[in-house]
């Protein structure tokens, strides 16, 4: 009865742990579809990009045990971080890190008012400028370190991906441009022996190879929302964008769409008089 007992107790602690919200605070499985506006109904798409615009909410998204979930960018307790804090030159307050085998590769990203890509030792006291680059986010690919870079500011939207890569250990890391892409990227998710996903400002597209990028959907409605993030599922049919309100799912099997609220969060609203005040402007 003591054994039955304890084996019950042990599998309800591993039920808890497995289902923990500090794990998965959202589980996407959970989310409720918005759907947004056709362009053509021209005023209450503003209205719900306006609304989509000044929420208050970023979300990250990744993967947990099987599970797509998502979190507020609120909070970096999930990144890993050096034991200093970056700085180079007059940059300050680092984008995006990876640790590679001698340190750090750290990533500067101030927008239009400059960028640079820089190698810290592990305690810190050594670096040096590795290129000019504005990395969004670092990943893996054919066994080498990458980065997807570039900038999407008043009309300027450019970006590449970039190799990192060094001969040997006494080498210093060069970063080389492997491929320009369309439009500025926000983030990438990588098929497991297969393509390569990058999130844009307009579009999701597919690389094989690092060679020309295959479009996967056009005309995506996140501009102005700011994706940040992107996660499959554990059998690469769907892909998850984390942008400010929404969710993205990505059915990449039949292409569609759907703009996700994870469960519990507020839809923002405009007040109802900028609402009728964009419905004026708007209306054909």
């Amino acid at each position: 009865m003591r054994r039955l007992f304890t084996l019950t107790l042990l599998l309800g602690v591993m039920s808890a742990i497995s289902a923990s919200p500090v794990d998965c605070p959202h589980d996407l499985a959970e989310s409720s579809e918005v759907r947004f506006p056709s362009r053509t109904d021209v005023a209450s798409r503003m209205v719900w990009f306006y609304a989509s615009n000044h929420s208050p909410l970023e979300w990250l998204v990744f993967p947990v045990k099987g599970r797509i979930c998502a979190r507020t960018s609120d909070s970096d307790q999930y990144i890993a971080r050096p034991a200093f804090v970056p700085e180079a030159d007059s940059f300050r307050g680092a984008s995006r890190l990876a640790r590679v085998d001698d340190g750090w590769l750290v990533g500067f990203n101030q927008g239009e008012f400059g960028a640079a890509l820089y190698w810290f030792s592990l305690d810190g006291r050594s670096h040096y400028k590795i290129s000019e680059h504005q990395v969004v986010e670092f990943f893996r690919y054919a066994g080498e370190w990458a980065a997807i870079e570039g900038l999407d500011h008043l009309g300027l939207a450019r970006g590449s991906i970039i190799r990192i890569t060094r001969t040997n250990p006494q080498r210093r890391w060069q970063a080389q441009t492997a491929l320009t892409l369309t439009s500025a990227p926000y983030a990438v998710a990588q098929v497991p022996y297969g393509p390569t996903l990058v999130v844009l400002s307009h579009a999701v597209v597919a690389i094989e190879g690092l060679n020309r990028p295959t479009a996967l959907l056009e005309n995506a409605p996140w501009e102005g929302l700011y994706p940040q993030s992107a996660a499959l599922t554990a059998d690469s049919r769907t892909l998850y964008i984390g942008m400010r309100q929404y969710v993205a799912e990505l059915d990449l099997r039949t292409r569609k769409l759907r703009m996700l609220l994870p469960r519990g969060a507020a839809l923002n609203q405009l007040p109802e008089n900028d609402e009728k005040r964009l419905r004026a402007t708007y209306r054909r």
